[in-house]
């Protein structure tokens, strides 16, 4: 009965594996005003966004709207991550370094920065911590 699960187990793990991931090519959707589509159905998913043929951005697709991209440099490291709200940035956003150490995160609000943003070198010194209002600059304390 042991040998019996473990098959199971094993066969159900491997055809995981070779299931076909909810991915496609970014310009394969079409839009009806925030709304993504894939063959004229509401789409649900990652797709990718290619530069050279490398891909430089994975955006999540939640029922149509597009809720979070990640960002790539050409040699495959995480550049940036960040919320969307009506095709605009919004939430959390980090943004790396291709050492993938993080340079500066903070938060932007209908595509403006908002609230504290930390600046840091790459050696992870902070530069600057700056606060913003929509975009606008409140205050300003340089580390340097």
């Amino acid at each position: 009965m042991k040998k019996l699960s473990l098959f199971i187990l094993t066969s159900l793990i491997l055809s995981s594996c070779n299931s076909e991931s909810n991915e496609i090519k970014c310009k394969a959707l079409t839009k009806e005003g925030i709304k993504h589509l894939d063959d004229g159905k509401i789409y649900s998913g990652n797709c990718l966004v290619y530069k050279n043929d490398i891909i430089a951005e994975s955006r999540k697709i939640q029922n149509g709207i597009h809720k979070k991209s990640i960002g790539y440099w050409d040699t495959g490291e995480i550049k940036y991550t960040g919320g969307i709200k009506n095709d605009s940035l919004n939430g959390v956003y980090r943004e790396y370094y291709k050492s993938c150490r993080i340079a500066n995160k903070g938060k932007f609000k209908k595509g403006y920065y908002h609230g504290r943003w930390k600046f840091v070198r790459e050696d992870g010194v902070v530069l600057r911590v700056t606060k913003f209002n929509k975009g606008k600059v409140i205050s300003e304390v340089n580390k340097n």
